[in-house]
């Protein structure tokens, strides 16, 4: 199901990169072939740039062949996106440095700017876009979960795109005054980032799972902030521009009447000279010298004749080139009019107008009275009652006549508006206004960047939430499973039990009705042997006393045989008896004084031990609780056990003494030892004599190999354990190992089993 998928995610990705790629090709050939059909939807809408064009044919190049699997294909893909992206981030860095790189027209001529702040010059949503999907591309393999992230933002934007067109939203697709984002670019973005999202998504790690759709929500609600704060900020950029055009406006009326009033100074000077007959050189520098002293900026005044001649200038040297005749005159609309002619070159190079105002004779022109104006000071002193706060630079053609500087250094010509001025004469002048950065802080307010830090913070917070409770419903059904599981488990395990339980119940009663069965049969058959056996002993015994002289000598071995081997039968089901009988015997829990128990057994065994020449040594033993003739039964056979298997010609040596286990009085055990000097028995043949019926030796004495399986029996059903450490030809040492609890001032009482216990 999980490749069946996969698979059809890959086929999503070339089937949407194709499509990508061929309308990105089409408006490419749109440009080159200037076919405004290709490269716009309409003609009111912004074309695709030729640059985001061929971004598209790369992205969707790079996502079809990043479906395949081969090596070559993704070293490929990774190449085409690592193209885009450093597009979209030079472009970013132009919009954001307001830089002109040289790669908005470095492959065409961008001919259509409709909806273009800069010619060529994608978008900035859709560099944004083409930077997600570079990214998201060339993080696939590696980290599937954000290059899905990045591919679902680029599809955001373009979808928020469309929606604006859809809705007549201009701040949807358009940021401000720069380039606006075409329907067509918003679509291929969606189709891009929909197909690339999808496929990282179901490879991307399943513990993400959750996360998916909150992120998704997350972008939608971080669209609608900048959508908002989009909408804002234009807002406030159109107050903006209109109090900067008004601005513009203002300082372009003040230049026009103080020039109009310089220019009807100059007027009013004529006509008072024509008033006076043209008065002397003298009167008339007079007159000059009181028009500078009030007019700054006023460099010179000449008197120019009719035929252009410049014929006197005050003061001296400070004169202009003479104007053209015929410019004036088709300049001038009618004879008292003043004209404005420049812009002229002055000493020193600096920049300068000149103010012509006619004097006229009998209806005939006698001449021009002409006034020469440095351009800096003059506008310095009419923009001297204005604030200056914003930097304005006045300009005829391509000279700049005056430039006002701005207290900022960087003065914001994104902001600055122009001016058309056009003065009699015919002189043009170019008045630009632009705003320094203090005076856009102070007018533009931070609602909109507060706007959208508030949106994205509440889309991160929408989106945490979202997410945790994903995971805390995810958590809380693999924890009700879990809990399911194990009520399933203890289920199981609670009819396990039961079954177990009638299990051993019922193997328990047929082990007792086994054993009641084997002790019945076990006297049955002790009580069915001992009958015949006992008949014929008696048979034998009347045939030896009756029939002696008539059986002879090999008669009389023939039936002492038959004695011998009826008496062994008799005493083996004695000692079988006795073994069973060390096993289900009824246990008496009494105060047993070891030290007397071992000296009334050395005391009723004393003409064997004397017979074997023997020395007995009892140590001091502990009081403990038992069974008295149990524990009686132990001491005697390991003594007997010690007399039997004596060494020849050496005198027997006993020694019966106890230890603990450890050095505390915490010890589990204690131990009582009996150690003799017999014979011994090798290491490795411990463990066989306490095997019933079992001998390491050939030994004269009678026994059927019983006695020491019967103590084992005993100890154990004592808690404690019986074993024995043999040295060859050098003795034996016998270890009864029994619970520290059978002490008789133990703190708790002894867990003895008695039939029916254990």
């Amino acid at each position: 199901m999980g490749q069946r998928a996969l698979a059809g995610s890959e086929a999503c990705c070339v089937g949407a990169g194709a499509v990508v790629g061929a309308v990105g090709l089409a408006v490419a050939l749109g440009w080159v072939a200037r076919s405004p059909a290709l490269v716009q939807i309409s003609p009111g809408h912004a074309p695709m740039q030729p640059n985001a064009a061929l971004a598209l044919v790369a992205c969707g190049s790079a996502l079809a062949v990043s479906a395949t699997r081969g090596v070559g294909g993704r070293r490929l893909s990774s190449g085409l996106a690592a193209v885009v992206l450093a597009v979209a981030v030079a472009t970013l860095g132009e919009y954001h440095w307001e830089v002109d790189l040289g790669i908005d027209e470095a492959l065409f001529d961008a001919w259509v700017t409709t909806g273009t702040s800069h010619p060529g010059r994608m978008a900035p949503n859709t560099a944004i876009a083409l930077a997600s999907i570079g990214l998201a591309l060339l993080g696939a393999a590696r980290l599937p979960w954000i290059a899905s992230i990045l591919a679902a933002l680029a599809s955001a934007l373009g979808a928020s795109a469309l929606l604006g067109y859809a809705a007549a939203v201009e701040p949807a697709y358009g940021w401000g005054s720069f380039t606006r984002m075409p329907p067509s670019t918003a679509f291929c973005l969606v189709l891009l980032g929909t197909a690339l999202a999808r496929r990282l998504d179901e490879r991307s790690v399943s513990r993400f799972h959750d996360w998916r759709r909150p992120v998704l929500v997350g972008f939608g609600s971080a669209a609608v902030a900048v959508l908002l704060c989009q909408a804002l900020a234009v807002r406030e950029d159109r107050q903006f521009d209109l109090l900067v055009d008004a601005r513009a406006k203002r300082v372009s009326s003040e230049i026009r009447a103080r020039f109009d009033a310089r220019m009807e100074a100059l007027s009013i000077l004529a006509r008072e000279w024509e008033e006076r007959y043209f008065p002397t050189r003298g009167q008339w520098e007079s007159d000059v010298r009181l028009v500078l002293s009030q007019s700054p900026g006023l460099e010179s005044i000449a008197w120019i004749d009719s035929q252009g001649e410049v014929s006197w200038v005050y003061p001296r040297g400070g004169g202009a080139p003479a104007p053209d005749i015929g410019l004036l005159r088709k300049r001038g609309t009618g004879l008292r009019r003043p004209v404005a002619d420049g812009p002229i070159v002055l000493s020193g190079g600096k920049p300068g107008v000149r103010i012509l105002a006619p004097l006229v004779e009998s209806g005939e022109p006698k001449g021009w009275l002409s006034g020469t104006f440095q351009t800096e000071s003059l506008f310095a002193e009419i923009l001297s009652n204005l604030d200056s706060s914003y930097a304005v630079t006045v300009a005829a053609g391509e000279t700049q006549l005056f430039d006002a500087g701005s207290p900022d250094p960087a003065p914001h010509v994104r902001w600055s508006k122009t001016l058309g001025l056009e003065l009699p004469g015919g002189l043009k002048l170019k008045v630009t206004v632009r705003p320094s950065g203090e005076t856009l802080g102070a007018t533009r307010s931070h609602l909109a960047p507060v706007l959208l830090a508030g949106g994205l913070l509440m889309s991160a917070l929408l989106t945490l939430a979202l997410g945790l409770r994903n995971v805390a419903f995810t958590r809380a059904r693999e924890l009700e499973e879990e809990v399911a599981e194990h009520q399933r488990a203890e289920e199981e395990i609670r009819r396990l039990n039961l079954e177990l339980e009638e299990r051993v119940s019922h193997r328990t009663t047929e082990l007792v009705r086994s054993n009641q069965d084997l002790k019945q049969f076990a006297s049955f058959l002790s009580h069915e042997l001992r009958q015949p056996v006992g008949t014929l002993t008696i048979w034998a015994e009347l045939l030896a006393s009756t029939s002696a002289e008539s059986l002879g000598e090999e008669g009389k071995r023939s039936v002492s045989e038959i004695r011998s081997s009826a008496k062994k039968i008799s005493d083996l089901i004695s000692a079988q008896l006795a073994l069973s009988a060390a096993s289900a015997a009824e246990f008496a829990s009494e105060t047993v004084d070891l030290q007397v128990l071992a000296r009334e057994v050395t005391s009723e065994l004393k003409r064997d031990l004397d017979a074997a020449s023997a020395k007995v040594d009892v140590g001091e033993l502990p009081v403990v609780r038992g069974d008295p003739r149990q524990l009686y039964e132990v001491f005697r056979n390991l003594t007997e056990n010690a007399i039997k298997y004596r060494r020849a010609g050496v005198p027997l040596e006993i020694r019966i003494s106890h230890r603990s286990l450890g050095a505390g009085p915490s010890d589990a055990f204690l131990e009582i030892l009996f150690d003799d000097n017999g014979r011994g028995f090798s290491p490795g043949e411990g463990a066989r004599i306490f095997a019933p019926s079992e001998r390491l030796h050939e030994a004269t004495e009678e026994g059927y190999g019983l006695g020491l399986a019967i103590c084992r029996r005993i100890v154990e059903r004592h808690g404690g354990s019986l074993w024995a450490e043999g040295r060859p030809d050098r003795g034996a040492t016998f270890h009864v190992s029994l619970p520290r609890s059978l002490l008789e001032d133990a703190e708790e009482p002894p867990d003895l089993a008695g039939p029916g216990k254990r």
